[in-house]
């Protein structure tokens, strides 16, 4: 699928050898969300920025980059208080 100012779907494999993203755009590219490899994580991004990502021993972050239990969200501001979870700097841990 494309647009007169290109694809508005892009397969990406990038130099590395270890990362490849399917990206999607808007017509006015702009904005975009990715979904893609880094390595042997899974990655979802929009506006350019990772969003969730599931690391290689399934551990699933969203707002975080580096999960390092089943799943962890990080709020954007210190704010986020669950209250069914404990929270340590922002970050809930489920």
């Amino acid at each position: 699928m494309s647009s007169a100012d290109g694809p508005l779907v892009t397969i990406l494999e990038h130099s590395d050898g270890g990362s490849a993203e399917l990206s999607f755009r808007d017509t006015n590219q702009t904005d975009q969300v990715k979904i893609g490899t880094a390595d042997s994580d899974f990655r979802v991004l929009t506006a350019n920025t990772e969003r969730i990502r599931i690391d290689s021993n399934g551990n699933c972050g969203i707002g975080n980059d580096s999960p390092n239990t089943s799943l962890q969200v990080k709020a954007k501001s210190g704010n986020f208080d669950p209250s069914t979870t404990d929270n340590y700097d922002g970050v809930a841990i489920l």
